[in-house]
């Protein structure tokens, strides 16, 4: 810890604490020249000159394209999901201006299926939240899931049917306009010759893989299924329920942030980590790379890829060992099992039936498979027979999509249809592919004009998911209905409607041919049965879903003859991962500006992917932040800044997918490089880890925009962590002992509500959906890589990142951090305008119109949360004007703001209590951040009342304020951060950890 740093903190603050030493990055840990200038120049007082204001780096024309920093829109072009629309002058009996609709939906998002409740207002949809009817997620919603709503409004959508003019090589000469019946009469007329095939990845709907086989078969066709993030080649195909889990092995599987259904097992994960009688879940992690879930275990250790699959084994022949089997199953020679605690882990596997997990394309290498059978076997050991559930989405592979190939270069396909599938941006320039391309003679595309639609003869632009009827079955048995919110806003067709209308231009209809009709004649004949049909589809529509079985499982199967290592050791000098970030994923949603400027909750770093690579890497081969290398696996090579991540292997090298596209729209142009091309596209399946890679310093530096250095907070304590054993002798443990010197002012008398808020450190894994959810609710503008790296970023929610001991393996901890409507307000006193004052309920407010921009505020605000509107955001382009919340004041520039506690929903639900003539009731107030919060770790409420949640939850010992000694006395707490990393007795005695 830094001598100056400690001279700050407050003389009680105890030996441990100041033995653990928060830091936020490198610069910090090392306090290097450039971290000391930073903290010299945070409070610059001139904005930027007008030479820098018009710089093309500023991307200040994104500022035109973000739905959250526009203008309102006017009622006169919005549009509702009705056949007809009806004029206000007879407004509709659901309708009142001015009053909000939600209607139950479902999403699918890249593998990920949710519940949603999407709330519209006079027919525009303006938030999506969780469902929590809907059991895989609930209340919760991921990130891209909350930023779903502003895919819709993107304004670089196709909004028309187009024909592209090709040559002889399907290079694009010119693009024209056509109509939806010349496009189908031209399109039925080569679909009549056979020859057929469609593209897609994987279908959730049951009623469009009917519709699709049902045409297919008219057709003589094939469907191939294709996912660019397939989980095909596990067998490990199920979920476990972790709700009752006492332990999980995480072996590489990132299940908090990017494995299956993250939301979902966010969700179990957290009711184990509040304590109750002394004992909480415990949760270890074998990887190479820091992931969230990696960054929120007990214990963790770092791996290289090719040795994931030793993990597994070495824990056979532990087990196995325990349990008196004679295992012929066993790791690579020379193998450490001692110092990665091989032996301790799985005797506590045994004593507490723990689950091992393991997945994801990080995990992808040429064992991956092996990996699988390896993992299940376990599973099996510990005597689990069944996972909870089956997942039916990510079903695609690597393996169809060769298959297609091959039937297309030898004369078997000629026509093929690709229903957003992007395989062209996954295969890059592999010759097989586009060979493959100009061997057919018809090529529709139903989607956008992407990397895949460019090649297309005809461009069918798809309805957007919340135009358009639909349904999912994600699990077996549990069923969802896709409801459209709102009208198409463009001349678009579903999937399904164009299939409909092909199947009648051939000659051999499929009824019936309208959507909707097929939908409900679907789930009437398959799912829900002729009796009652009408009042049960009415209830599903309600409720948003329909079980025809509950808890419906998979059997555990695995074969001893797959669990055999191929042992092909990496040649290279480091071995490359390929993984996904929670904000972009597979790149789908790149050209949504909401999360390109999510900060990576593992980096913090926004608009760029990067070469991760360790500290001990990075001092040997030279190299500084933002350093141009090239990165080359055998003959394929990207030129890509350098991140220095601690807690990543010295021999690993991490690269994010789901960047560098090129046809996405203006967003994502330009905007980092293709990861994909790194992958070996000869064989029939996708490796994304363990590849053989090398590294050398090339020319250039980019800078990287990371939000974690942007403050100081002068060396004071702000997070509280702790170990079980202490906190079981001490529910304080963890925290420091403030020192009051006494205030002048009078305390606030609050005689009615007061409100506050308690976050459980515990729970929160930093998945940061409430980031978005906040984003969304509030209309908070993104504000562009320049001016982020100037510290000039408006989220009114950040997730603080802290790490702890040595950059080689840290631990960290994540801790939301908002406005905290502090009794004693800083910034209150200090505003010579009055701009910011504190309510009768306890909220520190902001008068917009009354703020003349000074800064004080922000100047004399310890937490660092108050944010300046530096520029105007009323520009836009159509419609992203139409995603704006209208219960909340788009801000002009030139003023001050920051998290308002939503007081929008504070006011509306006081409102429908007093229409009602009752009292308000606990919980019945949601903020966006608590409600978007899958982990339970938010809680609001009044305080005032004794028997609300957030009472509870801020009388118990392990609450505290942060920056209590400076006696601001916030209205938020938060609850110690508990590590599980004590000997825990099992029946097999007591574990070594």
């Amino acid at each position: 810890m830094m001598d100056k740093e400690k001279k700050q903190i407050s003389s009680e603050v105890n030996q441990q604490q100041v033995e653990d030493f928060k830091w936020q990055s490198l610069e910090q840990w090392e306090n290097s020249p450039a971290f000391q200038k930073q903290v010299e120049n945070e409070f610059l007082s001139s904005p930027l000159s007008e030479a820098d204001a018009k710089s093309p780096v500023a991307r200040r024309d994104f500022l035109k394209l973000m739905g959250a920093s526009l203008a309102l829109s006017s009622a006169g072009c919005i549009r509702r999901p009705v056949q007809k629309i009806i004029p206000y002058v007879q407004r509709p009996k659901d309708v009142v201006l001015g009053v909000a609709n939600y209607y139950t939906s479902t999403l699918l998002d890249a593998g990920v299926g949710y519940g949603v409740i999407v709330k519209t207002r006079e027919g525009r949809p303006i938030k999506v939240d969780g469902n929590p009817e809907f059991p895989m997620n609930k209340q919760g919603l991921s990130a891209r899931g909350q930023a779903h709503v502003l895919s819709l409004y993107d304004p670089d959508r196709l909004r028309s049917p187009k024909k592209n003019l090709h040559n002889e090589k399907r290079t694009n000469r010119d693009t024209i306009d056509v109509s939806w019946e010349k496009a189908n009469s031209e399109i039925s007329k080569k679909l009549k010759e056979g020859k057929v095939a469609i593209l897609t990845s994987t279908l959730a709907s049951p009623s469009l893989n009917s519709v699709v086989a049902e045409f297919l078969s008219k057709t003589n066709g094939k469907h191939y299924v294709w996912d660019s993030l397939s989980a095909t080649e596990a067998s490990q195909s199920g979920c476990f329920d972790l709700s009752n889990a006492k332990l999980v092995v995480s072996i590489g599987a990132d299940f908090l942030g990017t494995f299956q259904s993250p939301t979902e097992y966010g969700q179990q994960w957290g009711k184990g980590r509040k304590p109750v009688n002394g004992e909480m879940n415990r949760l270890v992690t074998y990887e190479s790379m820091m992931s969230l879930t990696g960054a929120n275990s007990d214990e963790r250790f770092m791996i290289k890829p090719s040795e994931q699959l030793d993990v597994a084994l070495a824990l056979i022949e532990e087990i196995s060992k325990a349990k008196g089997r004679d295992s012929k199953i066993k790791p690579s020679s020379g193998f450490d099992k001692k110092s990665l605690k091989i032996a301790a882990i799985a005797e506590e596997l045994i004593g507490k039936k723990g689950v091992v997990l393991s997945g994801g394309i990080n995990t992808q290498t040429e064992d991956f498979e092996a990996l699988q059978e390896a993992v299940a076997y376990i599973n099996s050991l510990l005597g689990h027979s069944n996972y909870d559930s089956q997942l039916l989405t990510s079903k695609g592979s690597q393996k169809q999509l060769k298959s297609l190939i091959a039937e297309i270069n030898s004369g078997k396909i000629k026509n093929l249809v690709i229903h957003k599938a992007n395989p062209s941006y996954f295969m890059g320039q592999d010759k097989e592919w586009l060979k493959a391309l100009q061997n057919l003679d018809l090529i529709v595309y139903a989607g956008d004009l992407d990397e895949t639609g460019q090649f297309a003869d005809y461009v069918l632009p798809a309805d957007h998911e919340m135009e358009s009827w639909g349904d999912a079955e994600f699990k077996p048995g549990l069923y969802a209905i896709q409801q459209p919110t709102i009208t198409p806003l463009y001349d678009t067709r579903s999937f399904g409607q164009m299939l409909l209308d092909w199947s009648k231009e051939v000659g051999s209809e499929i009824n019936p041919s309208d959507w909707y009709g097929y939908i409900r004649d679907h789930w009437k004949n398959k799912v829900i049965g002729n009796s009652n049909f009408d009042q049960k589809w009415d209830d599903a529509l309600q409720k948003g879903m329909f079980e025809r079985r509950r808890g419906s499982q998979s059997r555990i199967d695995f074969s001893l003859d797959k669990i055999a290592k191929s042992n092909s050791r990496n040649s290279g000098d480091y071995e490359v991962v390929l993984y996904q970030k929670i904000g972009l994923g597979d790149g789908r949603y790149a050209n949504l500006p909401w999360l390109q400027e999510l900060p990576d909750p593992v980096t913090k770093v926004v608009w760029d992917n990067y070469v991760n690579v360790s500290p001990a890497t990075a001092k040997k081969l030279n190299l500084e932040l933002g350093d141009v290398v090239e990165l080359s696996v055998g003959e394929k090579k990207v030129k890509i800044p350098v991140h220095i991540q601690p807690g990543l292997h010295d021999h690993v090298l991490a690269l994010a997918v789901g960047y560098g596209r090129t046809k996405a729209g203006r967003v994502a142009e330009g905007v980092g490089v293709n990861a994909f091309e790194l992958i070996d596209h000869s064989a029939e399946k996708a490796v994304f880890s363990g590849l053989p890679g090398k590294i050398k310093k090339a020319k250039g530096k980019v800078e990287i925009a990371c939000t974690q250095g942007h403050h100081s907070l002068e060396g004071r304590p702000l997070v509280a962590t702790t170990t079980l054993k202490e906190f079981n002798k001490n529910p304080k443990a963890g925290h420091y002992k403030p020192h009051f010197e006494g205030s002048i002012w009078e305390d606030h008398q609050y005689k009615g509500h007061k409100w506050g808020m308690v976050i459980d450190m515990n729970s929160c894994n930093g998945c940061s959906a409430c980031v978005v959810a906040c984003q969304a609710e509030n209309n908070i503008p993104v504000v562009g890589k320049k001016y982020v790296l100037q510290g000039r970023e408006m989220h009114w929610l950040r997730i603080d990142r802290y790490y702890s001991g040595q950059p080689k393996s840290p631990d960290t901890v994540h801790q939301v951090m908002i406005c905290q409507h502090c009794d004693n307000a800083p910034c209150e006193t200090v505003c010579p305008v009055v701009a910011t004052s504190h309510s009768s309920e306890g909220i520190n407010e902001m008068t917009y119109n009354r703020c003349v921009g000074t800064r004080y505020c922000a100047n004399n605000c310890p937490y660092k949360v108050r944010r300046f509107n530096w520029f105007s955001y009323l520009n836009y382009r159509e419609p992203s004007q139409m995603v704006l919340n209208p219960e909340v004041t788009v801000r002009s520039r030139g003023v001050m703001e920051k998290c308002s506690f939503c007081v929008q929903r504070i006011k509306e639900r006081k409102n429908v209590a007093k229409d009602e003539g009752r009292a308000l009731k606990d919980g019945e107030i949601k903020v966006a951040c608590q409600q978007s919060c899958g982990a339970d770790a938010i809680m609001f409420g009044d305080v005032n009342d004794p028997e609300s949640k957030v009472s509870q939850w801020m009388k118990k010992k392990q609450a505290y304020s942060v920056l209590e000694d400076l006696n601001t006395k916030p209205a938020i707490r938060y609850l110690t951060k508990i590590r599980n990393r004590e000997p825990i007795k099992t029946e097999h005695g007591e574990g070594h950890h």
